[in-house]
């Protein structure tokens, strides 16, 4: 199963921002929800138990103990492409609560005009068929960070979310302005994948959970204003730095870190898709991370 893409989120946002009319205020906003802890919830069949094992030793007895991880744990090559399939089906429910609610309190005319447009395009085959292609919504999850976009325009927000908060605090602190309102379309899709995931026994971190324009998904930033993807300063000055301490560690004595590597990997794999440099080399840190 192929994971989804940063651009493919920008691709998806943008799309949604064509629905609506063009004016002095921003018409669309994007949202990202991360779930915490989101793989200690899935369970390993016992075919696979064998690869969960871990093993120690105590030095003043000599003896040995095992122990068995029934849960995906972080490591496993099988891990992500399995844990997809599950977040998958989240989000597949998620996106029919938000069409559920779309129903109830339909979109501006422009975007129903927008659907009908497109529906008559599927059926002269100048548009892929699915409900998808004519929805003025996205919705998309990478592993475990589910991201989406909607319009902005206003709306009664369902008791179901009534007891769901966003603080936007924490986008504001990375230079991004928070989507309008509770009351608004883009916050009420956010809230809804907030309750998918909360019927479905994951929750979503506090602190990772935002909406608005710019938004910080993925390692990189979204500007659907501007039409650009780029990577937020705070994080290329971060990322830079750890790459000169790995790269001074592992000249030295000290050799390396595999869990710092692992990290630095995963934080490089969302920004090498727009930025080449790290493609060529990245394969390096991936052979690092499996030499442990």
């Amino acid at each position: 199963m192929c994971l989804p893409t940063v651009q493919q989120l920008g691709r998806g946002w943008a799309i949604c921002d064509t629905v609506y009319p063009k004016s002095s205020t921003r018409v669309t906003s994007a949202y990202y929800v991360d779930t915490e802890s989101a793989y200690s919830f899935m369970c390993i069949q016992r075919a696979d138990w064998w690869m969960q094992v871990s093993v120690w030793w105590d030095p003043d007895t000599g003896k040995c103990g095992f122990m068995i991880n029934y849960r995906m744990g972080f490591g496993g090559a099988f891990a992500p492409n399995r844990f997809e399939r599950l977040s998958t089906l989240a989000a597949a429910y998620t996106q029919y609560l938000q069409r559920q609610f779309d129903l109830d309190q339909p979109p501006p005319s422009s975007a129903q005009r927008w659907t009908s447009d497109r529906r008559a395009l599927q059926r002269d085959g100048l548009l892929p068929q699915g409900e998808a292609q004519r929805t003025p919504a996205y919705l998309q999850v990478y592993i475990d960070d589910f991201t989406g976009a909607a319009g902005n325009d206003a709306v009664t927000s369902p008791p179901c979310v009534d007891n769901i908060t966003m603080d936007p605090d924490g986008m504001a602190s990375s230079g991004c302005e928070p989507a309008p309102a509770d009351s608004t379309r883009v916050m009420v899709h956010a809230k809804l994948c907030i309750l998918a995931l909360a019927h479905l026994g994951l929750h979503a971190a506090p602190q990772k959970t935002m909406g608005g324009c710019p938004l910080i998904a993925l390692g990189m930033r979204l500007d659907v204003k501007r039409g650009i993807i780029d990577c937020p300063l705070n994080k290329r000055t971060s990322v830079l730095f750890d790459i000169k301490r790995q790269r001074a560690m592992a000249l030295s004595t000290r050799g390396i870190v595999h869990t710092r590597v692992r990290r630095l990997v995963g934080r490089l794999c969302n920004p090498s898709q727009v930025t080449p440099a790290p493609r060529p080399v990245l394969h390096g840190g991936c052979a690092l991370c499996v030499t442990e």
